[in-house]
């Protein structure tokens, strides 16, 4: 939905992008496994608050947590405009309405309700996880495509009928 927003010639950029990003979160990946192991870097919510905890490089990098706190945020808050923007395009792009800013007020007062008991712990998180989430994607990855494949089907037989008994 963002990409056909920018020039045709943002292909190579957008690809590079995406090389980068990996080869860092790999990097990261291999540098959490190798310093606290598989087994302490699976049971943690944020290994690198450990690993930055347990590596002490001087008085320079003492603070670093709070570096990467930072970071964090930035990143969460970047990755909720976009979500809000491709919710607000989708639904302008759905409606068609004359006024497009009455959808905006809309998205952020529901995602400002739903902020305090959408994740309010890892715990909560992963009994969600556990019960919840198979059945919810399902319905998106299995029920909802088998719905159009049958309605497609019944589609093809009703036009197939009805040009036999036309023609």
């Amino acid at each position: 939905m963002l990409f056909p927003l920018v020039n045709k010639s943002a292909g190579r950029s957008f690809v590079m992008g995406i090389v980068t990003a990996t080869l860092s979160l790999s990097l990261i990946l291999f540098m959490i496994i190798g310093l606290l192991g598989i087994e302490r870097a699976s049971r943690l919510t944020f290994p690198i608050y450990s690993v930055v905890q347990e590596i002490s490089i001087g008085e320079v990098m003492m603070n670093i947590h709070s570096v990467i706190s930072v970071i964090l945020l930035i990143l969460i808050f970047i990755k909720l405009l976009v979500l809000v923007y491709a919710a607000y395009a989708s639904l302008n792009q759905m409606f068609l309405p004359a006024t497009k800013w009455p959808f905006l007020i809309a998205i952020t007062m529901i995602m400002t309700a739903m902020a305090g008991s959408i994740y309010e712990n890892p715990i909560q998180n992963r009994e969600w996880n556990e019960k919840y989430t198979f059945v919810y994607g399902s319905f998106f990855a299995l029920f909802i495509p088998c719905l159009l494949l049958v309605i497609t089907w019944v589609k093809n037989i009703v036009r197939k009928t009805y040009r036999r008994s036309a023609g």
